[in-house]
């Protein structure tokens, strides 16, 4: 059912097995928390989610560690070459 309901849609195969959920965040925390997802090349959410997964003791989930070990392997291969006049 799920397969027929996506023939002729575009774009990447939804990630399985999550539940959407809105939440408030402080308006002076917000900014910590965007610039800390940032630094691990992960989105906002991504990032909240592995940190409530590691506060609570679960794994963290695969799709995330994935987009993780790809936003740093870029990271990674992109150097900054020297500016000289």
């Amino acid at each position: 059912m799920a397969d027929e309901a996506r023939r002729g849609k575009r774009g990447p195969k939804p990630i399985a097995g999550r539940k959407s959920q809105t939440f408030r965040l402080p308006e002076d925390h917000h900014a910590a928390y965007e610039e800390a997802a940032r630094r691990e090349g992960l989105p906002l959410g991504d990032y909240l989610a592995r940190e409530l997964a590691l506060r609570h003791q679960f794994a963290v989930p695969e799709y995330i560690v994935r987009r993780q070990r790809r936003a740093l392997a870029t990271r990674s291969a992109q150097q900054e070459l020297p500016i000289s006049a």
